[in-house]
């Protein structure tokens, strides 16, 4: 098809998804030559500085993605997409005060979302190696206190907990946890509240001395799943195993 119509920017897209599914050690090298092509033929479709920024980025060539992401926020400025892309990328060299910058322009050019203010206070606490957990912590809670969005609520609940858990309060850790449990029970039912729970959580929950209450939601999961999801639950046992030291039953599982 782009023998025949080189112009055409739907066969050059599709062609670069064929190159990027193939097993070949050249395969980003080839997605990224198409998406040039595509540039080439409609500069326009500023998209593609994205695409090809992240192609760089899975090829661990920071630079480039960089110089790809950095052109996309000048050409699309109000999309926050970019900003934090170009932030995860800083961040992968170490350019912590410049993936810091990023973010703020996002937020003052693009729409200022929570998601990443939270982002920015991580990478604050990265960058001023003084910022306390508690000032985090103070923080999230003013971002609470003024949340009306459900999943925004949901996103500072689990920093919380993260920051509770690495500072080893895990009684407080476990408060959040619950609290996590019980608006997505609500939300969206029982079964999603502790799948999420049994699917990421193991080693918390052995941690935290509450082995018997991970293998009970494990125990409710394994009665209520439904093909073909319960492929996967010989391999949360064999989580569940490693993380309580079982090795006899890990070997058989």
């Amino acid at each position: 098809q782009v023998t025949l119509y080189p112009s055409d920017i739907e066969a050059h897209n599709n062609l670069a998804g064929v190159y990027y599914s193939e097993n070949n050690p050249k395969r980003f090298d080839n997605s990224m030559r198409e998406f040039k092509i595509i540039l080439q033929i409609d500069p326009e479709r500023y998209a593609y500085y994205q695409e090809i920024g992240h192609l760089y980025e899975q090829m661990t060539q920071y630079d480039s993605s960089i110089y790809y992401y950095t052109k996309y926020t000048e050409a699309v400025p109000d999309d926050i997409q970019g900003y934090y892309n170009l932030s995860q990328s800083y961040q992968k060299l170490g350019r912590t005060s410049e993936a810091v910058s990023a973010l703020q322009n996002g937020m003052v050019l693009g729409n200022q979302e929570l998601w990443m203010e939270i982002q920015l206070l991580w990478l604050k606490k990265y960058r001023d190696k003084e910022t306390s957990s508690d000032a985090m912590i103070n923080e999230l809670n003013n971002m609470l206190a003024v949340s009306t969005d459900y999943d925004d609520s949901l996103r500072i609940y689990f920093n919380l907990r993260w920051i509770y858990e690495g500072s080893g309060q895990l009684q407080a850790a476990v408060d959040y946890l619950n609290i996590i449990t019980n608006l997505t029970e609500v939300k969206y039912g029982l079964y999603r509240a502790i799948d999420n729970l049994v699917s990421y959580y193991v080693e918390f929950f052995i941690q935290a001395g509450l082995k018997e209450t991970y293998k009970k939601h494990l125990t409710y999961i394994e009665n209520n799943v439904v093909s073909p999801n319960d492929n996967i639950i010989p391999f949360i046992y064999s989580n569940y195993y490693l993380y309580t030291e079982n090795f006899d039953m890990l070997a058989a599982t």
